[in-house]
């Protein structure tokens, strides 16, 4: 029989789990007064590591959305993520996982495209990883 998790001590306020499957969990919490809340989380697992980067966004100020950022399970050190404009020419550049493009090039308006995008980072076994990809820019 295959577990979907390992959980060191599902009865202490920061358990640790190890997942071997995604995971779906309903939390739910209730206070004195008898209101409750609840949410859904979702957990993705991946097996090795690798960088994502979504192939749109809309940076409309909207709160959703507004901000392209790498997603990179397994990375244990990010180098640089870059994005180009259609004529080569490099738009924005960060060394820092944290500090996402938000479409702007020279604090101008952003035009709306398809741009060109690198990510660099190494993984938790010490290996180098690049990806390359294009994402629309959607007003």
């Amino acid at each position: 029989m295959q577990r979907d998790f390992i959980c060191n001590n599902p009865l202490i306020p920061d358990p640790i789990a190890v997942l071997f499957i995604d995971q779906t969990y309903i939390l739910s919490v209730q206070n004195q007064d008898g209101s409750e809340g609840k949410d859904t989380i979702h957990i993705k697992v991946f097996n090795e590591p690798d960088i994502f980067v979504p192939s749109a966004f809309t940076p409309n100020n909207d709160g959703r959305n507004d901000i392209l950022k790498a997603i990179m399970p397994g990375i244990k050190q990010f180098l640089t993520f870059r994005i180009y404009n259609r004529w080569g020419e490099k738009v924005f550049e960060s060394y820092n996982p944290d500090y996402g493009w938000d479409g702007k090039s020279n604090n101008k308006v952003p035009q709306p495209g398809v741009y060109v995008w690198l990510v660099q980072g190494i993984d938790y076994k010490g290996n180098r990883i690049e990806k390359k990809g294009t994402v629309t820019l959607i007003h």
